[in-house]
C-alpha cells in the first residue's frame, strides 16, 4: 500500500513540476513542498512578485510570542536572532529556547515552526524558505499561567508589550487563558500602549491567529485578542481554495493566507506545509491557523520594508483594500462602502504584490476618532421567543457623539460590549445593521462544545466585547439597529440583557485622500465545488478516533485534541484500522 501511494505521489509530483511557471531557485530541500510559495501548484499570494521588487523583510523584526519558545539555534534562524527583543517569562532571561523535548514544548514547538514559515533563511541548504527570508526575529517564551494568579495580569501585560521599540511585528497564535475568551484589563492596556507607541510611535503590529475550533462551530468572536481593534486576525484557506475544518467564523477576521488543514492526510502537495523543528530538524506537517498567521506576518514584514513609515491602522487599511475576495466556496457580502467581506475569510486572501505596491506610496490615514453609544442600562428580559431590537439614531450626532467623536465620516471598527445571561446561550445570535443596510452577525449561535458534558456551560456573559470590521469605510450617520434573537424559539428558555454599548472608530477625513490603490490581480482557481465542511469528519460508528471505540461528540473532541496537539495523520483522526 505504501509503495502504491509513493508511486502515485511521484507521478503527481512529475505532473506538478512539468509546469512552465517560473519560480526562484533556492537550494533549501523542502522548498519544493511549500505549496503556498510555489505557484506551480495552482495557488498564489504573489509573494514571488514582491520578492522580485527586492522586498524580503530586510530591516524588520518579527517577535515570535509563543508559550513554548523558539529554537534560536536552528540553522534557518540562528543568524537572525535579536536578543534585545527576546524574553523568557519563566526565567526572566533573554533566551526563548524551549525547555526540552516534551509533548507541549518539544517536537511540536509551534514557535519554531512559525518562525520558519515567516522568515527562515533562504539558500542555506536547510529546510525551507521563509516569506520574509531577510527579516530578523526575537522570541518571547511564556507559559501563560493561571488567570486566577493575582500577579498574572500585570506580569503578562509586561510580557506582551516587551521591547515594543525593537519588535515591529508580534506573531501570536494562542488565545486567552480565561474560561471564556476574556482578556484582563492590564493586558488590554498593554496592547493599546504598544500598538500606539511601538515602532517609534507608529505602532507595533499584533498578528493573532483566528483559532482552530471550526469543527465545533466555534466563533472567534469569543476571543478578545481577536476582537481588539489593536490586533489583526488571520485565518486560513486550503490549497483547494475552500475553507478548512479549522476555520472559525466571526466579523473580526482581517484576512486569510494559504495553510494546511491538519485534519487531512499528506496525499497531495497542498496537504504539506514544511517548516523548522527542534534539534535543528525539519518537519512537513505544520499548518492550521497558526501556520496561516506566520505566513501573514511574513507578508506584513514585506509591507513594512516597502514603507517603514506606516502606522498600525495604515496596515489594516491596506489589508482591507488589497486582498483577494474571489473565492466561490464561502459567502461574500458587500457593504455600503463597497468592501466585500466574509465571516470566514475577512477581506480575503493577502496579495503580497498588491499590498506592497499600495504600501509604497501610501499616505498615512487621519487621527483615530471614537464615539461611544451607551444604550439603556435597564435590564431587559429575554423571553426566548421574541427578538430584542434596539434602534440608535445617529442622524444628529451631538446627542450621542459629541466632540471629535461626532466628526467620524469613515468607519473602521465597530465594537459591541454587552452583558447577558440566557438558559442556552448557544441559541443566542446578535446582529448589527448599519444605516446603509449592511448587516454583521457578531455572536453566532451553535457552539457545539456546549454539548460536551465535561465542559462548563457558560450562559452568563459579562462585558464581552466583539469587534466587527464589516462596516469598514461606511458613513455612520443614520439609524443603527442592534438585534438579539433566539434562533430556536422556546418559551421555556429565558434570560436577561443587562446592558450593551457600541463604540465606533474611524476618521473625519477620507483615508483615500492622496492615496490610490491597485486591486488584487490574483485569479482564484476554483479547484473544488464542494460545499464548505459543516460536519465532523468521523464518518461512522465504527471509526476509532485516537484509539476510541465510537464516534460520539466526546470522541471527536478527543480526536480534535489528538489531531491538533499531536498532529497525527488522518488515519489516526477517525479511520484507524
Amino acid at each position: 500500500m505504501k509503495v502504491v501511494f509513493f508511486l502515485t505521489l511521484v507521478c503527481q509530483w512529475n505532473n506538478v513540476f512539468s509546469g512552465s511557471i517560473s519560480a526562484p531557485n533556492f537550494n533549501d530541500p523542502l522548498y519544493p513542498l511549500q505549496f503556498h510559495l510555489n505557484e506551480r501548484y495552482g495557488v498564489t499570494m504573489n509573494i514571488h512578485k514582491a520578492w522580485k521588487k527586492g522586498l524580503t523583510g530586510k530591516g524588520v523584526t518579527i517577535c515570535v510570542n509563543d508559550p513554548a519558545g523558539v529554537d534560536k539555534n536552528h540553522d534557518d534562524l540562528s543568524s537572525k536572532f535579536v536578543v534585545e527583543g527576546s524574553f523568557d517569562y519563566k526565567t526572566n532571561s533573554s533566551d526563548p529556547t524551549p525547555d526540552g523535548l516534551t509533548i507541549y514544548d518539544g517536537p511540536l514547538s509551534y514557535g519554531t515552526a512559525m518562525a520558519g514559515l515567516a522568515l527562515a533563511k533562504a539558500n542555506n541548504g536547510k529546510c525551507i524558505v521563509g516569506v520574509a527570508y531577510d527579516a530578523k526575529f526575537s522570541g518571547i517564551k511564556h507559559l501563560r499561567g493561571s488567570s486566577t494568579d493575582p500577579s498574572y495580569p500585570n506580569r503578562f501585560a509586561h510580557l506582551i508589550q516587551y521591547a515594543h521599540h525593537v519588535n515591529d511585528i508580534y506573531l501570536c497564535s494562542w488565545g486567552p487563558p480565561s474560561s471564556f475568551g476574556y482578556v484582563q484589563e492590564p493586558i488590554k492596556a498593554a496592547l493599546k500602549n504598544a500598538t500606539e507607541k511601538g515602532r517609534g510611535g507608529k505602532g507595533s503590529i499584533y498578528m493573532f491567529s483566528a483559532g482552530n475550533s471550526g469543527l465545533f462551530n466555534g466563533s472567534c468572536a469569543f476571543n478578545e485578542y481577536i476582537t481588539s481593534v489593536y490586533t489583526i486576525g488571520i485565518s486560513l484557506v486550503t490549497g483547494k481554495n475552500v475553507r478548512s475544518y479549522h476555520n472559525m467564523a466571526c466579523p473580526s477576521i482581517h484576512a486569510v493566507t494559504y495553510s494546511r488543514d491538519l485534519y487531512l492526510g499528506l496525499k497531495y502537495p497542498h496537504d504539506r506545509m514544511p517548516s523548522c523543528a527542534l534539534q535543528n530538524k525539519c518537519k512537513e506537517n505544520t499548518g492550521s491557523s497558526y501556520g496561516a498567521n506566520a505566513v501573514a506576518a511574513g507578508i506584513i514584514a514585506l509591507v513594512l520594508q516597502a514603507n517603514p513609515n506606516l502606522g498600525w491602522r495604515d496596515v489594516q487599511h491596506l489589508i482591507a483594500r488589497s486582498s483577494c475576495s474571489q473565492f466561490s466556496s464561502v459567502q461574500w457580502n458587500t457593504n455600503k462602502a463597497g468592501f466585500k467581506y466574509s465571516d470566514y475569510f475577512g477581506f480575503g486572501l493577502l496579495d503580497a504584490d498588491a499590498v506592497t505596491t499600495n504600501a509604497k506610496n501610501w499616505t498615512n490615514v487621519g487621527k483615530q476618532l471614537e464615539c461611544v453609544m451607551v444604550l439603556p442600562s435597564t435590564p431587559r428580559r429575554i423571553d426566548g421567543v421574541a427578538t430584542i431590537t434596539e434602534v440608535v439614531d445617529l442622524s444628529s450626532w451631538p446627542s450621542l457623539c459629541g466632540g471629535e467623536g461626532g466628526k467620524i465620516n469613515f468607519l473602521e471598527h465597530v465594537v459591541l460590549q454587552f452583558s447577558l445571561n440566557f438558559t442556552n446561550r448557544r441559541n443566542i445570535e446578535i446582529e448589527i445593521e448599519s444605516p446603509g443596510g449592511s448587516r454583521s452577525v457578531l455572536q453566532r449561535s451553535g457552539w457545539l462544545l456546549d454539548l460536551y458534558p465535561t465542559i462548563p456551560k457558560i450562559n452568563y456573559l459579562q462585558n464581552l466585547s466583539i469587534k466587527s470590521l464589516q462596516f469598514w469605510g461606511e458613513n455612520p450617520r443614520g439609524k443603527w439597529k442592534i438585534r438579539l434573537r433566539n434562533i430556536k424559539p422556546n418559551p421555556k428558555q429565558n434570560g436577561t440583557l443587562y446592558n450593551w454599548s457600541v463604540k465606533l472608530y474611524g476618521t473625519a477625513s477620507d483615508p483615500m485622500a492622496g492615496n490610490t490603490v491597485v486591486a488584487s490581480q490574483i485569479k482564484i482557481n476554483q479547484t473544488s465545488t464542494a460545499s464548505p465542511p459543516t460536519t465532523n469528519p468521523c464518518p461512522s460508528k465504527n471509526s476509532r478516533p485516537c484509539g476510541s471505540t465510537s464516534s460520539k461528540l466526546s470522541d471527536c473532541l478527543l480526536s480534535f485534541s489528538c489531531s491538533v496537539t499531536l498532529e497525527m495523520s488522518q488515519k489516526h483522526f477517525c479511520n484507524e484500522k
